[in-house]
C-alpha cells in the first residue's frame, strides 16, 4: 500500500513540476521507480531499463493531453516538425543499442552527473543563426538532433531540455521548439516506448509487465500527472521567473546528489 501511495505522490509532482519549472517527469520518476522496483526485488539488470521505459510511458500519457492544444495555438513550421519527427528513428537506434549497456552503478551514476549537469546547461543556452534551408543543413540538424534526443531518453529524461538547446543554438526559440516537440511527441514518444517494449519482451519481469514498461506503475503515475499538470498551468504566472529557476536548480541537485550517494553506497558496500 505504501509503494502505491509513493507512487500517486510521485505522479502529482512529476506533473506540477513538469508544467511550473520545465523540466522532464522523468527526474522525478526514474529515481522513484529505481526504488519502487529494488523493493519488489525486480533483478538488478532490469532495474534501470524497467524505471526509463515506465517513465517514458507516463511522460507519453501526458504529452498526449497537451499536444493538441499546442497544435491549435502555435504556427506550425514544417521544416522543424519534419525534423523532429524523422529524428525519433535515429534516437531510436540510439536508444536500442545503448540502453543495454547503461544498467547498474553505470546508469545511476551517468544518471547523476546528467542531472547535476542541468542548471548549468540552462544558464549556456544562446541562440544562434538559422541555417539555410537546403538538403545537407537539414540531414545535419535531423542527426545531431536524433542522438540529442536519444541521449536524453535513455535515461528517461526525455529530448525536450536538450532540444531546446539544440535548436537554440540554430535560431529557433525556446517556445517554438517546445511547442512543436509537444505536437510531434506523441508519436515520438510511442516510439521510444515500442523500443522498451522489445527491449524487455520476454524478460522475466514484474508481472503485467509490457517489456520494460509496467503497467500498473504507468497507469497510478500517469493519471495523477495529467491531472496535476493541468492545474498547475493556472499557477505557473503567479510565480516568478527567478523562483522558478531557483525551484529547478534546487529540485535537480537534490535528486542528482540523492542518486549519486546511492551509487557510492553501492559501490562501496560490495
Amino acid at each position: 500500500m505504501l509503494e502505491i501511495l509513493i507512487l500517486i505522490i510521485a505522479g502529482l509532482v512529476a506533473g506540477v513540476g513538469s508544467v511550473l519549472l520545465g523540466m522532464s517527469a522523468g527526474i522525478i520518476l526514474v529515481p522513484i521507480f529505481f526504488y519502487f522496483f529494488h523493493l519488489q526485488h525486480v533483478p538488478e539488470i532490469y532495474i534501470a531499463p524497467l524505471a526509463v521505459g515506465t517513465g517514458l510511458a507516463c511522460g507519453w500519457l501526458a504529452v498526449m493531453t497537451s499536444a493538441w492544444t499546442h497544435r491549435r495555438e502555435i504556427e506550425i513550421d514544417k521544416r522543424l516538425l519534419y525534423i523532429l519527427f524523422i529524428n525519433s528513428f535515429f534516437a531510436a537506434l540510439f536508444l536500442h543499442f545503448a540502453a543495454p549497456f547503461l544498467v547498474g552503478n553505470i546508469f545511476t551514476f551517468l544518471f547523476a552527473v546528467l542531472v547535476l549537469s542541468l542548471p548549468l546547461i540552462k544558464r549556456i543556452q544562446k541562440v544562434g543563426v538559422m541555417p539555410k534551408n537546403t538538403y545537407r543543413n537539414n540531414v545535419l540538424l535531423t542527426l545531431g538532433a536524433g542522438m540529442v534526443n536519444g541521449l536524453g531518453n535513455v535515461f528517461g529524461l526525455g529530448g525536450g531540455l536538450f532540444l531546446v538547446v539544440f535548436f537554440r543554438r540554430f535560431g529557433y526559440s525556446m517556445k517554438t521548439v517546445l511547442a512543436h516537440c509537444m505536437v510531434a511527441g506523441s508519436f515520438n514518444v510511442f516510439l521510444f516506448c515500442a523500443v522498451y517494449i522489445v527491449l524487455g519482451w520476454h524478460k522475466p519481469l514484474p508481472a503485467y509487465s509490457l517489456g520494460y514498461i509496467y503497467l500498473p506503475g504507468m497507469l497510478l503515475v500517469g493519471v495523477p500527472m495529467i491531472f496535476s499538470a493541468k492545474m498547475a498551468t493556472h499557477w505557473r504566472n503567479k510565480i516568478t521567473h527567478a523562483w522558478l529557476n531557483r525551484l529547478f536548480n534546487l529540485l535537480v541537485i537534490s535528486v542528482g546528489l540523492l542518486m549519486l550517494v546511492q551509487t557510492l553506497n553501492h559501490i562501496l558496500g560490495k
